[in-house]
């Protein structure tokens, strides 16, 4: 596996940019063909489903604090800014910063993070697909621009997992528990609206996504069990 790593699901407020960022990262399509594991944060993902997977395929993507449980992702990949100040000092999120792994989404360039070992790539509309290399849709929320990341990547398979979308009364948010600024479960009907729009353009691009997250909320792609996807 390479060793390059993707926020939890919070969504960016806004349009978003219209143009570049200054010194923005250009998406490369070097992942051709290969197979990727998404991580999310929801409140299904477990250590065991991510050590599973992970052995199965090529390259894996992390969303915000799932990287501390997956720490050999390719990628790590955050949008909010709070979410930087409340974990920037621990010791897994820096090791991904030393080997280059964090990609910092970002609206405009004054949320760009310009540290070292961080690349920033500009959000553009909350739904469809950018064509552009330099720019992400976003959804709304991390889960959306994280696939759209993978696929500028040319992946021809994507895995999904802790992409619950959503939680029950009395459950925690998300897999590590609430953030210190809770999430309404309403959010997530705003983000699962812009989902459908991505669909085709993933279809267009020969992109199979599998949405292998247990009782996961987002509907718009195949739903199968992990170990059925990934014998």
């Amino acid at each position: 596996m390479a060793k390059e790593a993707a926020r939890d699901t919070a969504a960016p407020d806004g349009v978003g940019c219209d143009t570049i960022l200054e010194n923005g990262w250009i998406i490369e399509p070097d992942w051709q063909g290969k197979t990727v594991l998404c991580l999310g944060s929801g409140p299904s993902l477990t250590e065991g489903d991510i050590k599973y997977a992970m052995a199965r395929v090529d390259y894996t993507v992390a969303i915000n604090t799932t990287g501390k449980i997956a720490p050999d992702a390719d990628l790590l990949y955050y949008c909010d800014a709070k979410w930087w100040r409340w974990h920037c000092d621990e010791p897994w999120l820096r090791a991904f910063q030393a080997r280059d792994a964090i990609i910092k989404g970002s609206l405009h360039d004054k949320e760009c993070n310009r540290e070292p070992g961080i690349r920033n790539i500009a959000l553009s509309q909350p739904s469809g697909f950018e064509e552009s290399p330099d720019r992400l849709a976003h959804g709304r929320n991390s889960g959306y621009a994280v696939v759209h990341l993978v696929a500028h990547r040319a992946a021809q398979r994507i895995i999904l997992l802790g992409y619950d979308m959503g939680y029950k009364a009395g459950q925690d948010s998300h897999w590590h528990g609430s953030h210190p600024t809770a999430q309404k479960p309403s959010v997530y009907n705003v983000m699962l609206t812009e989902w459908p729009s991505i669909v085709a353009p993933l279809e267009a691009r020969g992109i199979e996504v599998i949405n292998c997250t247990p009782g996961s909320a987002l509907q718009v792609f195949p739903r199968i069990k992990l170990r059925k996807a990934l014998p």
